[in-house]
């Protein structure tokens, strides 16, 4: 199993996830029913500025593989002036799921979230993407609201 090594910061390690988000992102458009054009038209710098409105506390963390160097994951955590705090984003490579990055992942950011205090946590699930309920569930997220969304 190969060695993984991680790194927290902030927003300032936004950019350094790019290329995973964009992994990320195809994968949601592939997955997507109705809105793959919407995710494919969602370009980095705009889910970017997303992430930073009106956010109070911005936490990233990446997996790389020790020896390579490889980013292999990430996850984005935030706390917005509600003091609701969000998992935005998580991905893990392909390659390098099932290795427990994730679990490590969401550990860490709930016990974040602890620390700021959050009145309530939540994340989305991108419709199509609902092989990962089973995941979420093991941190105790389940499914309260089902938005639907016009499609012109």
């Amino acid at each position: 199993m190969p060695k993984i090594e991680y790194k927290v910061g902030a927003e300032e390690l936004l950019d350094e996830v790019k290329p995973l988000w964009e992994k990320l992102n195809e994968q949601h458009a592939l997955d997507s029913t109705h809105f793959s054009t919407l995710f494919r038209k969602r370009g980095f710098a705009e889910r970017k500025e997303s992430l930073l409105e009106n956010k109070i506390a911005v936490r990233v963390e990446m997996a790389r593989e020790t020896n390579s160097g490889r980013l292999v994951g990430y996850c984005i955590g935030t706390v917005n002036q509600k003091e609701v705090g969000e998992i935005d984003s998580i991905f893990i490579d392909i390659d390098f799921r099932g290795m427990g990055i994730g679990d490590v992942f969401m550990r860490r950011a709930l016990e974040w979230m602890e620390t700021r205090a959050v009145q309530s946590k939540m994340l989305t699930v991108a419709e199509g993407n609902e092989r990962v309920f089973a995941f979420y569930k093991r941190y105790g997220f389940y499914p309260r609201t089902i938005v639907l969304i016009h499609k012109p």
